[in-house]
């Protein structure tokens, strides 16, 4: 066998074993569910378990491409000042607040590398399709386990099934979000529609053919149905925009071959097939399925007064990490009562999000980072590229009513994973191995480490937190990395609240109370008030307390316990 015969045999076997690697994560392992106790980001075990295996793909792939070609874009040039420009405000940020900015600014960069990874593979148009039947059947499955978790919760395993009851048609599937599973399955409806489009995807034996049509057919229906199920506004849009984009590639004249007049008209009426059944399955009327009156009030009462807010700090912003305390306290010391009535993280625009806490700067790396997709959008593609960056639309317009990249590092990856396959020509430059392998090799296995053991201190944490952990005491013991040091601090602060409950020990108690009174700095938590609150009685310091409780009723106006 020949030099170039033996290397186009390795290439190939590390092509398959890394399509093996995409199958059994979008297939198998992102589906696992996980004890947790709610909460976002590192806080939910998927997400480190997520980056665990990304880390391991990467390594994977460091290691066995030994080319000493290295591609780039300028895609990848305008994501790494993106990044940068997200971190420079870090350096005048408040230090309290950068706890809370750190695993957000940690996911960015680590993005930023698995794009440039993805990158040094040059995807080819059957690898593109073999990546969107593989998200359409992630997708399918998750639509089975929220219906599942819709009708019949006692067969999901735990926790799914006390999510889904506890939390009656609104935690579906392992996102445990209504919002973030509906983006996700208008995601998989677009590349089932382009699927079905696509005559050059047909099978040659007839029989094969006429079942993968109606497999994806039921697909298309079911999922469709599913997400009216969810009365989620922007999964109806998601899918919306699945259709129409779907249909307008198809009658492009450049692209009208490679579809019939029979297919362009089933991707239009199954849609709306499976949204009719949808109607049928809901229990009220479409138009108030999607009213939500109330979240409607308090989202553009948010988007309004963020906006004021970046008026006031339009350059420097507010710092990073600040949105959550600097909202609150920002409503609490308006003229007249606080308006709002709830606790915002995030004001449900990222764009917002990321001026008014990093300011101009963040602001610039935001528009660097939608740049970066019209660049994209403009490049000549062929049509399994155009479908590859349009599939992308559900997720990326989520991200501007809600924060679904912080829920699932699923969407994440999938955004970075169709951009790339999107990319189509790179350009190359030829560097030695070392300079890039080694490094990123290196870097690789840290993530694998880090992650998890951010995994098993987020597991262990959250039966602490949900009372599950058999020796509460056993987390002193614990191995918590850096980025997870905040919630177990946090949690080492209620293992002294659980100690003087048990003990009497007023010693546990005033290293509670001392701890929480910084807690509740950056933190609006009822709860944590209003134990606060309690505990300042208790030692006797009845000024303190009226004094936290009368700024508790500024900040948290709806909650009756701080009322006078």
């Amino acid at each position: 066998m020949s030099t170039y015969s033996r290397k186009k045999s390795w290439l190939k076997k590390i092509n398959v074993s890394l399509f093996m690697l995409f199958c059994f994560y979008w297939l198998f392992l992102m589906h696992l569910p996980w004890p947790n106790n709610g909460d976002y980001g590192m806080n939910l075990p998927m997400n480190p378990l997520g980056w665990c295996f990304i880390s391991l793909l990467g390594m994977f792939f460091w290691l066995f491409n030994k080319k000493k070609s290295f591609h780039y874009s300028p895609v990848l040039w305008l994501m790494l000042a993106c990044i940068v420009l997200f971190t420079i405000p870090a350096f005048w940020s408040p230090h309290t607040a950068l706890p809370n900015a750190m695993p957000r600014l940690a996911g960015i960069w680590a993005g930023f590398f698995v794009y440039m990874t993805l990158l040094q593979h040059r995807f080819k148009e059957k690898e593109a399709i073999t990546i969107f039947y593989i998200i359409s059947l992630s997708a399918f499955i998750e639509c089975s386990l929220s219906l599942v978790g819709f009708y019949c919760p006692n067969y999901l395993p735990f926790p799914l099934n006390e999510l889904a009851k506890k939390y009656s048609g609104y935690a579906p599937g392992v996102f445990q979000q209504l919002n973030v599973t509906a983006s996700f399955l208008a995601t998989g409806l677009f590349a089932l529609l382009y699927l079905l489009a696509d005559t050059r995807r047909n099978l040659h034996e007839a029989i094969m053919e006429r079942l993968r049509l109606l497999l994806i057919s039921t697909f298309i229906i079911i999922i469709t149905a599913t997400i009216v199920l969810f009365h989620s506004r922007i999964g109806w849009l998601g899918g919306i925009i699945a259709v129409c984009c779907t249909s307008i590639l198809f009658f492009q004249q450049r692209f009208r071959l490679c579809s019939t007049l029979w297919r362009r008209t089933l991707i239009v009426a199954l849609p709306v097939i499976g949204g009719l059944l949808g109607v049928l399955m809901l229990q009220q009327g479409v138009v108030d399925s999607l009213l939500h009156q109330s979240s409607n009030n308090q989202r553009w009462l948010t988007l309004d007064y963020t906006l004021r807010m970046i008026s006031e700090h339009p350059w420097r912003g507010w710092g990073l990490g600040m949105f959550e305390p600097a909202f609150q306290r920002f409503m609490a010391d308006l003229p007249g009562d606080n308006p709002s009535r709830e606790m915002m993280q995030h004001p449900h625009n990222e764009t917002l999000f990321i001026w008014a806490e990093g300011g101009i700067l963040a602001l610039a790396g935001g528009l660097c980072l939608l740049w970066s997709w019209i660049v994209l959008f403009r490049r000549h593609k062929s049509i399994w590229q155009w479908a590859s960056l349009l599939i992308t639309l559900p997720i990326l317009l989520h991200t501007q009513v809600e924060f679904p990249l912080y829920y699932s590092v699923a969407h994440f990856f999938a955004v970075l994973l169709l951009m790339a396959v999107a990319e189509g020509n790179t350009r190359v430059v030829n560097l030695r191995s070392s300079l890039f392998r080694v490094p990123l090799i290196a870097l690789s296995l840290y993530g694998i480490v880090l992650s998890f053991q951010l995994f098993n201190a987020s597991i262990v944490l959250g039966n602490f937190e949900t009372t599950r952990l058999e020796a509460p005491q056993s987390i002193t013991r614990l191995s918590v990395p850096w980025l997870m040091q905040m919630r177990y601090q946090r949690d080492i602060a209620l293992l002294q609240l659980i100690n003087f409950n048990e003990s009497g020990d007023i010693t546990e108690l005033e290293r509670y109370a001392s701890s929480n009174a910084q807690w509740i700095k950056m933190h609006m938590d009822e709860d944590a008030y209003n134990d606060q609150i309690n505990i300042l009685n208790f030692l006797n310091r009845p000024v303190e307390a009226e004094k936290l409780k009368s700024d508790a009723h500024r900040l948290m106006p709806w909650d009756d316990r701080f009322k006078p």
